[in-house]
């Protein structure tokens, strides 16, 4: 199972874009989570790829934040998000 990575985020966030070694990116939207206030975006780790970066966006294309190790490190919580890591159980 891929390491997947989760976060609530602030409301000014409209998409997190995660940048991979390889070239290519994933994007996640942020979604709503039963009655909770908070939004939340998931990103799963791409298999034998390592992670660049992860950018979270504003609606207008701006960039909230840019953070080069959100796939390196354990949680914490870093300007627009509180990251916290979730492993998926067989």
């Amino acid at each position: 199972m891929p390491r997947v990575r989760t976060a609530p985020v602030k409301p000014d966030v409209a998409k997190a874009v995660a940048a991979w070694d390889d070239g290519s990116s994933t994007e996640a939207l942020p979604v709503a989570v039963a009655d909770s206030p908070m939004r939340w975006i998931a990103i799963p780790q791409k298999a034998g790829v390592g992670a660049k970066s992860v950018k979270l966006y504003a609606v207008d294309g701006t960039v909230l934040l840019t953070d080069t190790q959100w796939f390196h490190r354990p949680a914490r919580i870093v300007g627009a998000v509180v990251q916290s890591e979730a492993r998926q159980q067989p």
